[in-house]
């Protein structure tokens, strides 16, 4: 029992053995009570002598850090006035931890002069190199300027400046598209795509579209042809675009004498190549022609069905260049074109066991477009679907409207388009390597021809291709399209 408790019960009752029963239970909780506090505050006690200790302990620790502090900045001071004097024999004697800091730092002040002069070799250096990059900038016979991932002016030699007409110093820092105003030579009202920002933003060099037209300062109009290519830092990050123009005049009127030529030809080939078709009918005709020579007329009325047929790419490709294609929309069902095309190149997906599915969707409604265009569009795809396909392959043509928009694919599973050819894919008189070694024949008309007529509908034409697995052609065509006349 709690030794305070036992003497009060001992001063009330004169014996601890005479308190009655009741009460003691309770004198004993009590007493419990008291050690339970006696244990507590020695336990306090016990911890604030600790922490006491603790303290004055973590301030010995300080004093005597702050005594070392003071005497490594009083030998810091010392050497300095050391090395000031370039002189550290008083040193050698005593105060070794000072000598070595001392000789620390004159060595740290020997390095940092060394260090120096390197920097200024390695300034030197690179204005020779900056030199030489200037001086070959300078002398590029094609205009370049290149900017930042804002779109602004960082760089532009002198050519540029001659071909826009704005100085380096005034267009420094510009949006480029305010010093190079680009637009389309057969539709300069409508916006010219924004290359520097897909080129940034695709990391892919990109062509300039064809036919482009620079407006330089006077308002003078300029022919301009080339390509935009990201600009990388060592570890491939892209912190801007350069754009090299060159002037396209010279081109451009070559292009124009040698469309004239193909016009002017093809002109004059079509109408021999009509009276042979007549000729070549009439014999069919007549019974009495032995089967051999039958055969050989029907070999020469299929070479003239492709001579008509490529003469009247090239009057196509001629009227597109000069801006002349006629265009006659009407209210046409393209399911029916779509259906119709189908069936007709049927027998020349049979002699390839080529099989053709139709997948259209029953809500596109009538639509105004040019039905010849259109038709051309659809056999072009679907025939070279059919002739670069493998024997037995499969050729989906499927078409279905959404948001006002009319989306028309055909696919195939043949040779494929190699990587190298896609970017010429739709350019004129140009046919990829594989379908050049493939059993087939081609203008290298058909998708430049498919091209322009999508565009001219304001739609857009894309494609997939991989080598050897096939290719997709995708075509969008906004639903309410508008043809020019």
């Amino acid at each position: 029992m709690n030794n305070l408790v036992l003497r009060q019960i001992r001063k009330a009752f004169g014996d601890e053995n005479k308190v009655p029963q009741g009460l003691s239970l309770f004198l004993q909780i009590v007493s419990d009570t008291y050690d339970g506090f006696d244990k507590d505050r020695d336990l306090t006690i016990r911890s604030l002598e600790l922490s006491s200790q603790e303290l004055l302990e973590a301030n010995q620790k300080i004093r005597m850090e702050s005594e070392r502090q003071k005497a490594i900045l009083l030998a810091l001071r010392s050497a300095t006035a050391v090395l000031e004097r370039n002189d550290v024999k008083e040193w050698l004697t005593s105060k070794d931890d000072a000598v070595r800091l001392a000789n620390l730092l004159k060595q740290l002040v020997e390095r940092q002069k060394q260090h120096e002069v390197e920097l200024e070799d390695s300034k030197a250096r690179t204005e020779q190199e900056r030199a030489k990059r200037e001086a070959i900038l300078q002398s590029i016979g094609d205009g370049v300027f290149a900017v930042d991932l804002n779109y602004r002016i960082i760089l532009m030699n002198p050519v540029a400046e001659q071909l826009s007409g704005f100085l380096y110093a005034e267009s420094l820092g510009k949006y480029y598209r305010d010093i190079f105003k680009f637009v389309q030579e057969k539709n300069p009202d409508s916006p010219y795509p924004l290359f520097a920002e897909d080129v940034i933003r695709t990391g892919k060099t990109k062509k300039l579209a064809n036919h482009t037209i620079l407006v330089k300062k006077d308002q003078t109009k300029l022919p301009i042809s080339d390509s935009a290519a990201p600009i990388k830092d060592a570890k491939g990050n892209i912190f801007g675009c350069i754009v090299v123009i060159r002037d396209a005049s010279r081109q451009r009127e070559v292009e124009r004498i040698k469309d004239e030529f193909i016009s002017i030809a093809a002109h004059q080939l079509r109408t021999p190549l009509g009276s042979m078709r007549w000729i070549i009918e009439m014999l069919l005709t007549y019974r009495e022609v032995p089967q051999r020579v039958r055969d050989k007329i029907e070999l020469i009325d299929k070479a003239n069905k492709r001579m008509t047929i490529l003469v009247n790419d090239l009057l196509n490709v001629s009227r597109i260049d000069q801006g002349k294609m006629k265009s006659e929309p009407q209210l046409t069902d393209i399911c029916e074109i779509i259906k119709a095309t189908v069936l007709e190149m049927d027998i020349e997906a049979q002699k390839k066991n080529v099989a053709i599915d139709i997948r259209l969707n029953d809500s596109i409604p009538k639509m105004i477009i040019d039905p010849k265009r259109f038709r051309d569009v659809v056999e072009n795809l679907l025939s070279n679907a059919i002739k670069y396909n493998v024997m037995g392959g499969k050729v989906v043509i499927a078409a279905m409207l959404a948001a006002n928009y009319i989306y028309i694919s055909v696919s195939d599973d043949g040779i494929g388009i190699p990587n190298k050819d896609q970017e010429r894919v739709f350019s004129k008189f140009y046919r990829a390597a594989n379908a050049d070694k493939s059993d087939t024949t081609g203008s290298g008309l058909g998708l430049f021809l498919v091209k322009s007529y999508v565009e001219e509908w304001g739609g857009t034409v894309r494609f997939q291709s991989v080598e050897g697995k096939g290719t997709t052609f995708y075509l969008e065509l906004p639903f309410n399209v508008k043809n020019s006349t």
